[in-house]
């Protein structure tokens, strides 16, 4: 089959995908999500069967999903819609978590679920479970996918209102109130992308990679 990988970025789940794919002797081609025009003429000199987004940041414009059958991998459950899913679920913290795989249409995260399955959530930081977790889920659910596609088996999405954008003012330590757990809550849950901003002895940083110390005590930072 031709199948046409429209993406953001060639990222580990892209990678995951193509590479499945690929092992199944699909036909593929990858095109990245510049602007309408740009996508259209790649899109149009392929002609694809069908088109999977294993990692797309923006809207689709209509003249892809009206014309071509387009499939989204959006890294939450039923029900979760827009950017952050998984910052969101860390801060909870949630136990359960997962993917669906929804159909492209004019409802930002909104279209039809034509495969899905959760995960349990490990202690750990953002960029792991997505480079873990999420990918394995997506790749498990392909053959699901491609069977409810065949037998036209779909269910609808719950159209929950969208996430709000995850701001730094939501991500921000602070360091006389925060304990030890939270900062490292907060920075695991912004770990790889796009980190915590903060500022270290007048110096501007985002902050990446952060543990409890076992011995040494001191002053906030």
């Amino acid at each position: 089959m031709k199948i046409l990988l429209l993406v953001t970025a060639f990222n580990s789940q892209t990678q995951a995908i193509y590479t499945k794919l690929k092992d199944l002797n699909h036909t593929l081609s990858v095109c990245f999500a510049i602007n309408e025009q740009q996508m259209l003429q790649e899109i149009e000199a392929f002609e694809p069967k069908l088109i999977l987004c294993p990692f797309l940041k923006s809207y689709l414009p209509a003249s892809v999903y009206e014309n071509y059958p387009t499939y989204i991998f959006h890294p939450a459950p039923r029900g979760d819609r827009g950017a952050y899913s998984l910052a969101y679920a860390l801060q909870e913290p949630t136990k359960r978590w997962g993917v669906v795989v929804l159909r492209a249409n004019s409802e930002y995260d909104g279209g039809d679920i034509y495969a899905e399955a959760s995960f349990e959530v490990r202690k750990t930081y953002k960029a792991s479970l997505y480079r873990q977790e999420v990918v394995s889920t997506s790749l498990k659910l392909l053959d699901e996918l491609f069977e409810n596609i065949e037998n036209n088996r779909a269910t609808p999405q719950i159209l929950n209102p969208i996430h709000e954008p995850f701001t730094q003012a939501k991500r921000a330590i602070d360091w006389q109130r925060d304990t030890t757990q939270t900062i490292i809550d907060k920075i695991y849950l912004s770990d790889s992308l796009p980190g915590v901003l903060d500022e270290i002895l007048g110096v501007e940083c985002y902050l990446f990679g952060a543990w409890e110390e076992e011995r040494l005590r001191g002053e906030p930072k």
